[in-house]
């Protein structure tokens, strides 16, 4: 419920959002009142929605930053009955009815375009063809740092000294199992990096969750 009024803009992923229980389509600039109520209901597509308030929230900043992260803020997600502050002041902006038409496709594709990774050429003839010709499923165990896969790529490569990773960073593990990093990844670590996700492909990856199923397309000269 908004205690003031202002002007908010839906993205991401679509969870049927309602204001005042009359749906209202998401990447378009929506005037709230005051005593409004912002609710979402069933889900259509995507996993992460991103939700904007003209000014922006004005939670306390830390590190330069006014989000939640676990061990560095008091808490980690808005809980029911949290107070949001925003920015009212800038709320006699004139109305826009402008929207901008969002390519959906990112939804629906199970395609992950990738890099070889600087261990690609460590793998076997047969783990190569089984990560570009299989499917993947994504686990339970995903967030914001990594998503795990179900499937493993068995073989004998072994850990390695710590090294650079960054987010699209694809990990293989000696047991054979497979961790995508993703944007809030850590900056080292020790398993072969045997492809990097392209900045397309770890957008697409964070709209998807478990038991979604995942494609390898490998892009770039052979090696």
């Amino acid at each position: 419920s908004f205690l003031e009024s202002s002007f908010i803009c839906i993205s991401g992923a679509d969870y049927s959002a309602k204001l005042n229980e009359q749906e209202i389509p998401l990447n378009k600039a929506i005037k709230v009142n005051t005593g409004d109520v912002l609710a979402f209901d069933k889900k259509r597509s995507g996993i992460r929605t991103y939700v904007a308030v003209l000014g922006g929230f004005q939670a306390k900043k830390i590190l330069n930053s006014r989000s939640y992260f676990k061990n560095i803020t008091k808490q980690e997600k808005v809980k029911k009955g949290d107070c949001l502050p925003f920015n009212v002041s800038v709320v006699k902006s004139r109305a826009t009815y402008a929207s901008i038409k969002v390519d959906e496709s990112h939804f629906e594709t199970k395609i992950i375009t990738c890099f070889r990774g600087p261990e690609y050429g460590l793998l076997s003839k047969n783990q190569k063809e089984q990560l570009e010709n299989r499917p993947f499923t994504i686990s339970n165990d995903n967030s914001r740092m990594g998503y795990r896969l179900k499937e493993k790529v068995p073989g004998k490569l072994k850990s390695m000294l710590t090294s650079a990773v960054l987010p699209g960073t694809v990990q293989l593990t000696p047991s054979g199992k497979i961790i995508i990093l993703m944007r809030d990844c850590q900056v080292t670590g020790g398993y072969p990096r045997i492809l990097v996700l392209t900045d397309d492909a770890i957008n697409i990856l964070a709209q998807k969750s478990t038991n979604d199923s995942i494609y390898f397309k490998i892009i770039g000269l052979p090696k």
